[in-house]
């Protein structure tokens, strides 16, 4: 089977998350209150206790900039979503694979979950960065190639869900359950039979990276 190409899908897709998280930001304006209110208190105020990770990091700069909350959080979140698409939209299409078609269609439920979360882009909170980080950390850990292979991909892995984990502590579990469980779905997809991928048995597991 042939699949269309999507390589522009990355750019598309991206600009209509800034599009929607701007426009959401714009036409509503929402100053934090409750919890919200409190992040952007510690933007400035680091010794203040507080449990919600790195967030008054992130949002330093910007009330140090004297930037709105509201511009200041879709500005943020739409970096982070932006990584994100890049990580999982394929830059082309290679014909005939069943791979990518399950890549591409993994990519479109990660697209439709950003635009379905835009609503809160505008708010002083980090689920979306989170999620985001979640996303660049899992499609890092499905592309990498076994671990004793591509140690770098696995560390830069640890590392970036550990990220995730400091924007949004709660998830930590979920995202080490998923870790886990997206690992042993990678090692079952690329095969264990004679090193070959179940995809494509013309890629061996020390090539499957060229190979995706």
């Amino acid at each position: 089977m042939r699949l269309p190409q999507v390589g522009g899908g990355r750019i598309a897709a991206a600009l209509l998350a800034i599009a929607a998280f701007f426009g959401i930001a714009a036409m509503f304006r929402p100053e934090p209150v409750s919890d919200f209110l409190y992040y952007w208190m510690i933007a400035d105020a680091p010794a203040l206790y507080h449990k919600g990770g790195v967030v008054g990091e992130l949002f330093g700069p910007v009330k140090g900039a004297a930037i709105a909350p509201y511009w200041g959080a879709a500005l943020l979140n739409a970096c982070f979503a932006v990584a994100a698409i890049f990580a999982v939209v394929p830059a082309t299409n290679a014909a005939g694979s069943r791979a990518r078609l399950v890549s591409v269609l993994g990519a479109l439920v990660v697209v439709l979950a950003i635009l379905a979360a835009a609503p809160a882009a505008a708010l002083v909170a980090t689920d979306l960065m989170a999620f985001s980080t979640f996303v660049v950390g899992m499609s890092l850990l499905v592309r990498a190639a076994p671990i004793a292979q591509r140690w770098p991909a696995a560390v830069g892995t640890v590392l970036i869900l550990a990220v995730s984990a400091s924007l949004r502590p709660i998830y930590a579990p979920v995202m080490l359950i998923s870790a886990v469980a997206l690992g042993l779905m990678r090692y079952a997809l690329v095969g264990a039979t004679a090193g070959r991928s179940r995809w494509n048995p013309g890629c061996t597991r020390r090539d499957w990276v060229s190979c995706w």
